[in-house]
């Protein structure tokens, strides 16, 4: 796996790895294995960080072939990561159905921060001199604390526990995903300092409101 100045950087608990492929194919084929490696009576936690589509170099020829009606080269590099994207889900779910995980097991999938598009902001990092992303009505993006920036869309699926098609408009912040794994797998919340999140779990199954009263957005100053 080649970064984008093209050197090596692929590791396997810290040990530098030569493995060539797709990054995100690459992520998707080892959290397969994870599973199907996985004792299905003990429990799981399986965190999969893809940076895909922030970074959108390097999709498959095949990806990148599907979609050649989108004549700008960013933005067809941009659908073929999310499709890369959408495939490694999909593959997941179909190890934890074949492995019968699917019905005990909660997924949640969130982006870290809204898509890059053109603009200047304090930290100087991570411009784009085209559009990729597209943040719809929501001002600037990536990078910005504008909610093109901090706001993101989320999904949470556990068969029997939420009911589908559950759609929330109550403002969750990512902090809260602790408190609440925390309280479902009955760990304990006496912390040394005071958790920035609350229990979003009463707003995915019962539908209620969130006892929040303040979102951490920024702890940096610019």
């Amino acid at each position: 796996m080649l970064r984008k100045t093209g050197k090596t950087d692929w590791r396997r608990d810290e040990r530098p790895l030569k493995e060539d492929g797709y990054i995100t194919e690459l992520m998707a084929r080892e959290a397969v294995s994870v599973i199907g490696r996985h004792d299905a009576a003990s429990p799981l936690l399986l965190m999969i960080s893809f940076n895909t589509p922030a970074q959108y170099y390097g999709a498959p020829k095949a990806l990148l072939d599907s979609y050649r009606d989108i004549t700008e080269d960013t933005r067809r590099s941009y659908a073929a990561a999310v499709t890369a994207l959408d495939n490694a889900v999909g593959q997941i779910l179909d190890a934890l159905e074949k492995r019968q995980m699917r019905s005990n097991t909660l997924i949640v999938f969130h982006s870290d921060n809204g898509g890059a598009v053109p603009m200047r902001f304090p930290t100087g990092d991570n411009d784009v001199q085209k559009p990729a992303a597209d943040n719809g009505v929501f001002r600037e993006g990536q990078g910005s604390l504008y909610e093109g920036g901090v706001r993101a869309a989320a999904l949470a699926s556990w068969p029997g526990k939420i009911p589908p098609k559950t759609i929330i408009t109550e403002p969750l912040h990512v902090t809260d995903l602790y408190v609440t794994l925390a309280n479902l797998t009955g760990a304990r919340l006496e912390q040394p300092k005071k958790l920035d999140g609350v229990d979003m779990w009463p707003v995915l199954t019962r539908a209620q409101r969130i006892t929040r009263k303040e979102i951490v957005i920024n702890v940096d100053a610019f």
